[in-house]
């Protein structure tokens, strides 16, 4: 927001008054206080995008089963997962929407992913069929 030449000079005399001050208080124009509005009515909507994204990731990290499981063996720090991409081979945008639940892996690209985290597939004991 660009101040008036009288904010600027209202800034100045506060700082004068108090050298360590980092605040300062000013009148803001019609103008502005539109602008400012507005701009928080943006980030406010924002934070309401960001927190269904939340939302939608925890459940993708929640989810049962062994799509959940390989997300949750992926390390939790973005840039572990890009580490993690160019290691196995995956293109980061895809192993990252992966990880938020908004894509799908290939079988391979699984294979891949789940060697170089050194998991392994294993039948739980309690869904083993008899063998003959």
């Amino acid at each position: 927001m660009k101040l008036t030449p009288e904010q600027e000079e209202e800034i100045k005399r506060q700082r004068r008054a108090d050298r360590s001050r980092r605040n300062f208080q000013i009148e803001l124009t019609a103008r502005q206080s539109i602008e400012r509005e507005e701009l928080i009515r943006v980030e406010e909507s924002g934070r309401e995008d960001n927190r269904a994204m939340a939302r939608r990731q925890l459940a993708a990290r929640n989810e049962r089963g062994f799509r959940g499981e390989l997300r949750r063996a992926m390390p939790r720090k973005f840039r572990g997962r890009l580490e993690l991409a160019e290691t196995v081979g995956l293109d980061p945008n895809l192993l990252e929407q992966f990880y938020l639940g908004q894509a799908e892996l290939t079988s391979s690209d699984v294979d891949r992913l789940t060697e170089s985290l050194g998991l392994q597939l294993v039948r739980a004991e309690s869904h083993r069929t008899d063998p003959s």
